[in-house]
């Protein structure tokens, strides 16, 4: 495939540009390969249904239309949820005890990619070693049936998952009520527009919404950051609102804005909803967080005696190592907060509904609170492949003295390079989601973590 048209085959699922890199042919290989895989890994007491439901994007309904007759072609019974957020599909997933589960998106990229996500019957994405079963160029593509089956259209999904998610017992429902807060909401006119507003609706709020509708057609860079939420920051200030909530067009990503309109980053969402579950609910236990994610979360996890262990950047990955642990918590920096109690997936309605329980039960506004968390830096730059090799660089990144002088830092090589010192860490590593490098680093200032990502990529990138 073309350095134009990528076509990304990773643990963060399949990706490409719809009609160049992803297409119909690509499509069909990779759903009838799920659909054998998952029909040769049956497991005992799951219905033999396949959920599928996809995100926003334009070319979604076409890909999800092809899924669909693909599935039932292998005699599924496929239940089609429409325009839903990922976490929905996991959800499904884990409530009904389906065979598995497919999400036509393309999570963060911009609107002209889209791909496919898979969802075992455990309800987590698949493993590394299913999903390269899938991925092979030989993987069996036929159930062995000529039994077709049947499409079944479910249309309260959403509702379903937000309903069970506020009969959680540490969902304080009647506290945050009595907030009456306002909040402003941005969906990029992503998926998450109907779930997030009936949520916070649910929870007492009253919503002031931009960009809710469903369209595809992406205002704004759809990755939820710092310099993508600029306008957005106006809007919540302009609101008088309490504070702002943004996600990303597949909802399993959430972001938080202060009452002021400043959105202090993604990083900030796992770590307030990890204080709330620890310090607020009481809850002991593992926190699980990935190898690129703030300090912050170590440092409630230390507050509250509970041990902390990282994994490999990717939800699988976390997801993984949160059941081994039993985890109480997990996520990931990016504003994807996994809370077992519901499911094991980055979700943006828990992470939302989990700030608004810490914003009503510890008091005070948004800026007041934040302002008294633990504060780091971390800066996130990203390098495209180009020519590069990225093994190579990796492998120079093991080797390569990035800090002479200086005492050797920690090294961790569980997903690419990260380098940690008392209180400051710098990952490389490949990206599952775009064709490039990121280098992240984290530190007590900005200036020191811009300093360590610029002499890294000086080490690292320099002929």
């Amino acid at each position: 495939m073309s350095e134009e048209y990528p076509l990304m085959l990773t643990i963060s699922g399949i990706r490409g540009i719809a009609g160049k890199s992803l297409t119909a042919a690509v499509v069909e290989r990779y759903v009838e390969a799920f659909g054998a895989f998952i029909h040769a890994h049956h497991r005992a007491g799951s219905k033999r249904i396949i959920v599928c439901g996809r995100d926003s994007r334009v070319s979604g309904l076409e890909i999800n239309t092809a899924a669909c007759e693909l599935l039932t072609a292998q005699g599924w019974t496929v239940w089609d949820i429409g325009i839903v957020p990922t976490p929905t599909v996991q959800y499904m997933v884990k409530k009904h005890a389906l065979a598995g589960g497919i999400v036509i998106t393309s999570s963060h990229n911009p609107k002209q990619w889209n791909g496919l996500k898979f969802v075992g019957p455990d309800s987590l994405f698949l493993s590394p070693d299913a999903c390269a079963e899938v991925f092979k160029d030989d993987a069996p593509r036929s159930v062995g049936t000529e039994h077709e089956g049947h499409l079944v259209l479910v249309g309260d999904a959403a509702e379903q998952h937000v309903n069970d998610l506020l009969q959680l017992p540490i969902i304080p429902v009647e506290d945050i009520e009595s907030r009456r807060f306002t909040v402003a909401l941005d969906t990029v006119c992503g998926a998450g527009g109907p779930i997030m507003a009936y949520l916070l609706e649910q929870l007492g709020a009253t919503v002031r919404g931009q960009n809710l509708e469903t369209s595809g057609l992406f205002p704004r860079d759809p990755e939820p950051t710092v310099g993508s939420l600029a306008e957005f920051c106006k809007f919540v200030e302009q609101s008088d609102a309490d504070l702002g909530i943004a996600v990303d067009p597949d909802v399993d990503r959430c972001v938080l804005i202060d009452e002021r309109g400043v959105c202090f980053g993604e990083e900030f969402t796992l770590a307030i909803a990890v204080d709330y579950i620890l310090s607020h609910v009481g809850r002991k236990g593992c926190v699980v967080k990935n190898l690129s994610s703030s300090m912050m979360t170590d440092v409630f996890a230390a507050r509250n005696g509970c041990e902390l262990v990282e994994a490999a950047v990717g939800e699988i990955n976390v997801a993984l190592a949160m059941r081994e642990m039993s985890a109480v918590i997990g996520g990931e920096g990016n504003g994807g907060v996994m809370l077992p109690d519901l499911h094991i997936g980055r979700d943006a309605p828990v992470a939302a509904a989990l700030a608004l329980a810490w914003l009503a039960v510890g008091g005070g506004t948004m800026s007041e609170r934040i302002g008294a968390m633990p504060h780091f830096a971390i800066v996130k730059h990203k390098v495209p492949l180009g020519g590069l090799d990225p093994d190579a660089v990796l492998e120079r990144a093991r080797t390569v003295e990035i800090f002479p002088g200086q005492r050797r830092p920690e090294v961790s090589t569980l997903d690419g390079v990260k380098l940690k010192g008392g209180s400051w860490w710098v990952h490389v590593r490949k990206s599952n989601t775009e064709p490039i490098l990121r280098v992240i680093a984290e530190a007590r200032s900005k200036e020191e973590a811009e300093d360590l990502c610029d002499r890294v990529k000086k080490a690292l990138f320099s002929e």
